[in-house]
């Protein structure tokens, strides 16, 4: 039975995931062919983002690090990072700011915030976990970035109560949250340049590695990569 919620909860995510991409597209593509600016006013947003590109990067890095810190979440800050910096600049940012914020919400897990982790992961599918990366160690970081079983916040304070180590685990968590990251910023940045241009090229291929990065839970299960989840 719990194998089957776990399943249904993970298609949920999935479909909750595609259907919002859809939706962001198909709303893309209505602005710009029925004339973006008799609604909105381009050249004014530009300009808002321009003022904002002004702003030194660090800024912005500094935000990008609170967000696994503060449980916010990070999917807007990735947006930002590729309408603010564009494809090259804002994945290198987003990079050091979600890598820089897992590192900190780790060591806050393992030295600082011990007890309150604890309390708050020490139970149910976490214990799953630490049993897993007793085994598997690193590996098993790296799965579960690039397939994202667990939460992403909650998971970086549940990961320093295990037995990985720091630098295995920032390692593993760099390269598994490489590919979503370059596809977001890359989907974000294209997206606003199809709605100032209409140059659709890059549109579709941040639309097609999005979409990869979503359905690959559907393929890992399909190859059986996650059974380890439900393992007593």
């Amino acid at each position: 039975m719990a194998k089957q919620l776990s399943s249904i909860l993970t298609d949920r995510k999935i479909l909750t995931k595609l259907v919002l991409l859809s939706v962001l597209v198909l709303t893309a593509l209505c602005l710009r062919f029925a004339g973006i600016d008799e609604y909105l006013d381009m050249n004014k947003l530009d300009e808002l983002l321009s003022i904002c590109r002004d702003f030194p990067p660090i800024i912005y890095i500094f935000c990008m690090a609170a967000v696994p810190v503060l449980f916010l979440p990070g999917f807007p800050f990735v947006v930002l990072a590729g309408l603010l910096y564009g494809n090259v600049m804002g994945f290198v940012y987003a990079m050091i700011g979600a890598s820089a914020g897992s590192a900190i919400a780790f060591l806050l897990s393992r030295y600082i915030a011990h007890q309150w982790a604890c309390r708050l992961f020490g139970g149910g599918k976490y214990e799953k976990l630490q049993h897993m990366t007793k085994q598997n160690g690193w590996q098993v970081v790296l799965i579960l970035r690039l397939i994202p079983l667990f939460p992403f916040t909650p998971l970086n304070y549940a990961l320093g109560l295990t037995s990985v180590s720091f630098n295995h685990y920032l390692i593993a968590t760099v390269i598994g949250i490489l590919p979503a990251c370059a596809a977001f910023v890359l989907f974000s940045n294209s997206l606003w340049q199809f709605l100032l241009t209409g140059t659709a090229s890059h549109l579709i291929l941040g639309g097609g590695l999005v979409l990869l990065v979503i359905l690959l839970p559907v393929a890992a299960k399909k190859l059986k990569l996650i059974k380890v989840k439900n393992q007593p």
